[in-house]
């Protein structure tokens, strides 16, 4: 009588039978071809419970039995943090398959879930370091991971469609963070949909996700949330229907790669051009153009300096410039606010025959108008037939519908289109009243940004203490996750001083009081709990005491910070960070009580500018001079960055390939730069400027050096009038990081 095989037996004579073309025979060739073993090694099997890491202790083992090379082989599985189902079921198949795994816990899934957002990039560079850790203790010189061809196809197409670039999966590398450490990957030739049919065989089932905050998404019928990485496995099944060996044509594909036929490869962290092997005399030389003549909408215009990475940038401001020479008839624009403040902007058209560019100027002018002044009442006189095409532009459902949005959201009113006689046009009525500048006491100082939060405890102008929070306020639809970082923030700072007398908060977002009545912050949460955000300040204050709080727009605190440390007015100050905020004192050191919401005023009129997934409007500031346009920019400079990054890391990524002399990533920041001075010009046809700070994250070391330095290279050569008048400039290092909260501090009037 034959003796009943076990399990491990039967799934193990299923790889030498049924699957060797398809399993034994490709995990052989990646071993011998890649060199991926050699005598002595002890190799961690690094097993996540799934069926490709299982495959891969299964033939790891069975070539241990056969091999005449000797190695060690310990099976390692990390718990980090599974639910009870999913680590029972990863035992229950180790027992099976007779596998004697060596199980240790830790708690990524819990740190990845307290920091937010996607945690899978974050979750895997944790997994891989306790991996390496645990199996260096081990006395191991390798893990061995189940990655297979499947797995690097994908890799080379997300990274082409996604991240704008040819990125591949080695089959081995040396651990950078653990000396003396291999990674290996023993499945680089077996296809997935293999694997898949070799479980489905055995009547094997493993986890498909043990992570606890995607479970719910993984068992969708619809894959809705899935990642990049399942669209390109869909995209290769559709292919497969036409060439079923489009997996295998990938693979080979991406070992021959003809480097000479690139325009551009990087090696070693370093961007290489095809120029590069260029001989002189095969180079043809440019001629020198002084500058560039262009058209749009019947305007030519032209300048000088365009930005290197951005070559259609089209300035509002040059185009306005261009198209104000020939206009000669005029209008006049007022726009009305909280408590009858009006503010009143006069300008010209050209002739009828220009009527397309009529539109668009008057209608980027006015855009500028309610972004910059703000208001819920627009009157317009001397042009009416043009006007008469913005009602339609600026009504709820129409083109402009966020701007008609917000202006409701603020003023809590519909916004008003008139058009009027100049008899009925209304008087200017500005009022701009004093800001800040009080240091006495021990006051705490908040600044809310949208990637992160600084507080300052600051005792008679002193700050004796500050400390900088990574938090995510964008995607969070329940308002208490802020008020519960605010008020952690504020009683942190309490904490370092005797009393607190006073707290001002530099926050993003457009005020009536203490009162943020549209905010970046609370993007996601529900107008239903509408009041739960206009109160947030206040209420956290009540947390520390009966102590007085002033919350202010974080653009004019920027121009506060810059006016105090100046000593100076006319102070315009604009923190490049998550968005673009800005802010404005007058020459005798008041606000005008304006929006300076200048992130979504328009600065670029090219067709194909980009898009702010915001507002949805095209061109506007937010995409120029914010950590959005390094980002945007990064892939036309060379440089890929990993989608699992948060916008603040990629940031810093850039950042640092700069500091170390990254051709690409310095000519971000000049591009930047060369924004910043074409859009002065059109800054100072509504702001009476002297002074132009620049602060924010984006600004900070090399970068920012980078980019005032091309600006003020712009000004002198393109606009030296206003070269003359107006100083950019950084603040110091100490004031860039800390100084937006100590001025917030200042904020109360005790």
């Amino acid at each position: 009588m034959a003796r009943e095989l076990r399990k491990y037996q039967t799934v193990e004579q299923s790889i030498n039978k049924k699957f060797s073309k398809r399993l034994w025979r490709p995990f052989i060739t990646a071993l011998k071809q890649y060199e991926l073993i050699q005598a002595g090694d002890r190799i961690a099997v690094c097993m996540s419970g799934g069926k490709d890491s299982f495959l891969l202790a299964v033939l790891m083992r069975m070539l241990q039995k056969q091999s005449e090379v000797p190695f060690e082989l310990v099976y390692l599985v990390m718990d980090p943090g599974y639910s009870e189902k999913n680590r029972r079921r990863i035992e229950e198949n180790a027992r099976l398959l007779e596998i004697p795994i060596t199980v240790f816990s830790s708690d990524i899934f819990e740190v990845t879930a307290a920091v937010g957002g996607s945690p899978c990039y974050l979750c895997a560079r944790m997994r891989r370091g306790f991996l390496y850790s645990r199996a260096q203790e081990l006395g191991c010189n390798k893990i061995a991971l189940g990655h297979h061809m499947s797995d690097v196809v994908e890799t080379v197409l997300v990274s082409m469609f996604y991240g704008a670039q040819l990125q591949g999966m080695l089959p081995k590398l040396h651990s950078t963070n653990f000396p003396g450490m291999t990674l290996i990957r023993p499945l680089y030739g077996i296809l997935e949909d293999d694997i898949l049919a070799w479980a489905e065989y055995n009547g094997l089932h493993f986890i498909q996700c043990a992570c606890r905050l995607t479970e719910q998404s993984a068992l969708s019928e619809d894959e809705i949330g899935e990642s990049k990485r399942k669209e390109v496995k869909l995209l290769i099944r559709e292919l497969r229907k036409q060439n079923p060996n489009i997996d295998k044509s990938l693979f080979h594909a991406v070992h021959a790669v003809h480097l000479d036929t690139f325009p551009g490869y990087k090696s070693g962290g370093e961007l290489h051009s095809f120029l590069e092997k260029f001989k002189d005399e095969e180079i043809v030389p440019i001629p020198n153009r002084e500058g560039f003549s262009m058209e749009y909408l019947g305007i030519s215009y032209d300048y000088k300096n365009k930005p290197p990475l951005d070559e259609h940038f089209l300035p509002f401001g040059v185009w306005a410039t261009a198209f104000l020479e020939g206009a000669d008839r005029p209008f006049r624009v007022a726009l009305e606010r909280d408590n009858g403040k009006v503010s009143v902007y006069s300008s010209f058209l050209r002739g009828e025959e220009y009527a397309e560019a009529n539109l668009r100027y008057l209608e980027r002018t006015v855009k500028f108008l309610l972004w910059s002044i703000g208001g819920w009442k627009v009157t317009i006189c001397g042009c009416e037939e043009t006007a008469e095409k913005l009602r339609d532009i600026y009504r709820r459902g129409g083109e402009r519908d966020f701007d008609a949005g917000f202006a409701f959201d603020v003023f809590e009113r519909e916004l008003e289109l008139h058009i009027c006689t100049e008899a009925d046009f209304p008087a200017e009525n500005e009022e701009a009243r004093s800001i800040g500048g009080h240091l006495k006491g021990c006051r705490i100082g908040f600044d809310a940004g949208g990637s992160d939060r600084k507080v300052s405890a600051v005792i008679d102008g002193v700050s004796v203490y500050s400390e900088e929070v990574v938090w995510f306020p964008k995607q969070s639809e329940d308002p208490s996750y802020q008020y519960n970082g605010i008020v952690e923030a504020f009683k942190t700072a309490a904490s370092k001083m005797p009393r607190v007398d006073a707290i001002g908060v530099s926050s993003a977002g457009t005020f009536v009081g203490n009162s943020p009545m549209v905010s970046s912050l609370f993007i996601k949460v529900p107008r239903a709990r509408r009041e739960e955000v206009k109160s947030v300040y206040d209420r956290a204050a009540k947390e520390i005491g009966d102590v007085p709080i002033v919350v202010s727009n974080d653009g004019d605190v920027t121009a506060l910070a810059g006016a105090m440390s100046l000593n100076a007015g006319a102070v315009m100050g604009i923190a490049m960070g998550t968005s673009e905020a800005a802010g404005y004192v007058t020459g005798d050191g008041k606000i005008l009580g304006w929006f300076n919401e200048l992130a979504f005023a328009p600065v670029d009129l090219q067709p194909d500018a980009p898009q702010d997934e915001w507002s949805q409007d095209y061109g506007v500031g937010c995409k120029y001079f914010s950590q959005d346009a390094v980002i945007r920019l990064a892939p036309r400079a060379g440089i890929a960055l990993d989608e699992g990054l948060s916008l603040a890391e990629k940031l810093k990524e850039v950042q640092k390939l700069a500091e170390a002399g990254h051709e690409g990533a310095r000519k971000i920041f000049v591009t930047i730069g060369s924004y910043l001075g074409h859009t002065l010009p059109l800054y100072a046809r509504f702001y009476d400027l002297k002074v132009l700070l620049i602060l924010g994250r984006v600004a900070s070391g090399i970068g920012g050096d980078l980019l005032i330095a091309e600006c003020n290279r712009v000004l002198r050569e393109e606009y030296p009038a206003l070269a003359e008048t107006v100083t950019v400039m950084l603040p110091d290092e100490k004031a860039r990081r800390v100084g937006q909260s100590i001025a917030a501090a200042s904020l109360p009037e005790v």
